[in-house]
């Protein structure tokens, strides 16, 4: 069964962790996000948090409330060799350029340039929270930055900086 993989990609001219610039394509350490088998270094992502608050123990995690829509949603912070994800109820997300995806090393710090280079052009959907998408086949990605992070031209064009550096990215 092919899997749905959403990736949000939010701009940030320039991001540091620990006094190293996120475009740093040379990070001594990486945790690995593996779409298709949904983990995130050691934690399924796609499983219920009970059971990865039993696998990766109760000190790895911190419940928070997070209002989405409006509507109060149970947030869960989990630990990864020091650095955290946010796990939604269907999704999770990370700021920390230390997360690369498995078949292509890009996480945050990579520019849209190398998402343009590695899943081809994107694509203004307006349906869609007004997104500006990638789609791939094999597996299954969606990426999409907000269009409020997007230029429009005089002709109503959708403009993308290519050297904008990626500062979130959402998994589905």
């Amino acid at each position: 069964m092919n899997r749905l993989l959403c990736i949000t990609l939010c701009i940030l001219s320039t991001i540091t962790v620990s006094g190293e610039e996120a475009s740093d394509t040379h990070l001594k350490e990486i945790i690995i996000v593996d779409p298709v088998k949904g983990t995130v270094g050691d934690v399924n992502i796609r499983q219920n948090i009970d059971t990865t608050i039993k696998e990766i123990g109760e000190h790895r995690v911190r419940k928070e409330i997070e209002y989405l829509e409006g509507h109060p949603n149970d947030v869960y912070i989990i630990d990864i060799n020091g650095y955290s994800i946010r796990k939604y109820h269907s999704y999770v997300s990370f700021t920390s350029p230390i997360f690369r995806l498995k078949d292509t090393e890009l996480g945050v710090g990579s520019t849209i340039k190398e998402f343009h280079d590695n899943y081809g052009r994107g694509k203004y959907n307006i349906a869609d929270a007004e997104s500006y998408d990638w789609i791939s086949q094999n597996p299954m990605y969606h990426f999409c930055v907000p269009a409020e992070e997007l230029e429009m031209g005089l002709s109503g064009e959708i403009i993308v900086n290519e050297n904008q550096k990626v500062s979130e990215l959402t998994v589905w």
